[in-house]
């Protein structure tokens, strides 16, 4: 899920919101960026400037809707177009 679909909160209907511990927040202007682990994986989240960010070790709920999301199999890096 790219970081800029993914939202903080419940989310409301969408029914995927995961829970997580934030690791890092950097201030990018007119938005926060924010790496959460959600169980052993990296999730960043891209969200509109926030008046009070959360903190490294604040627990956080994230969300996406599924549309959003793409399943990449297991083992696949990304290297390039591979033929053989």
């Amino acid at each position: 899920v790219r970081p800029h679909l993914v939202g903080l909160g419940d989310g409301g209907a969408t029914g995927n919101s995961l829970p997580g511990k934030v690791t890092e927040v950097q201030w990018r202007g007119a938005t926060h960026r924010l790496y959460v682990s959600v169980d052993g994986h990296r999730v960043m989240a891209d969200v509109r400037e926030l008046r009070t960010p959360p903190a490294p070790g604040d627990t956080v709920t994230v969300h996406f809707a599924p549309e959003d999301a793409v399943l990449v199999p297991a083992g696949l890096t990304g290297g390039g177009d591979h033929h053989g």
